[in-house]
């Protein structure tokens, strides 16, 4: 990549220097997430909020349709050393979360549609960039989206868990039965095992 320090390694520049902000080392690393120009000026947020939508989007198309069961064909493998069939039990015909009500509702939070957390489940100031719920089943799943750097996505993650511990204690203790999924999607596009658990969960 033409960064400025790839340029003055290259020699053909004298500097390495960010253009934005003037850190000294303006590697790739830096333009992607940690420029603090970039960052106050919401280019981060930016990129976050499209993948957002993405995510959104597919959920909701979930929530209107719910999916016939479908034989999944399974591929055989069999070698000298191992072997690998079809397992036995019909897990394709369970039904999933979303299948269990019809009255779900999915909020989610960016910088132009700023939404809070439901206050009758309980009171936070915590804002999940995804909270899906149900009333009558008193279940809610929360979906924090993280896109930063792609070297760094497990200590994302166990950020993430740690900062909403405190909250889905608070709504079991009303009653309610709340799961957190973190979601990490890097910010070259590459993306953790994290998503593809999301999509899995609710049958996607």
């Amino acid at each position: 990549a033409h960064t400025p320090a790839n340029m003055k390694l290259w020699k053909y520049s004298n500097t390495a220097k960010c253009p934005l902000c003037g850190w000294k080392n303006c590697n790739l690393k830096h333009i992607l997430t940690g420029c603090r120009v970039a960052l106050e000026g919401k280019r981060y947020n930016w990129r976050h909020d499209q993948v957002l939508r993405v995510i959104c989007s597919t959920l909701l198309e979930r929530l209107k349709t719910t999916p016939q069961p479908k034989k999944k064909n399974w591929l055989v493998f069999k070698s000298k050393e191992s072997s690998y069939k079809a397992p036995k039990n019909n897990w394709e015909r369970e039904k999933r979360p979303l299948d269990l009500a019809k009255d779900w509702v999915l909020l989610h939070d960016e910088d132009e549609t700023k939404k809070g957390f439901p206050q009758h489940i309980t009171n936070t100031p915590l804002r999940p960039d995804i909270v899906v719920y149900s009333d009558s089943l008193k279940t809610v799943y929360l979906i924090e989206l993280t896109c930063g750097d792609e070297s760094n996505f497990e200590s994302q993650r166990a950020r993430k868990e740690s900062r909403y511990e405190q909250l889905l204690a608070d709504i079991s203790a009303a009653g309610w039965t709340a799961q957190l999924f973190t979601v990490e999607v890097g910010c070259r596009g590459l993306y953790h095992h994290t998503l593809p658990h999301l999509f899995n969960f609710f049958n996607i």
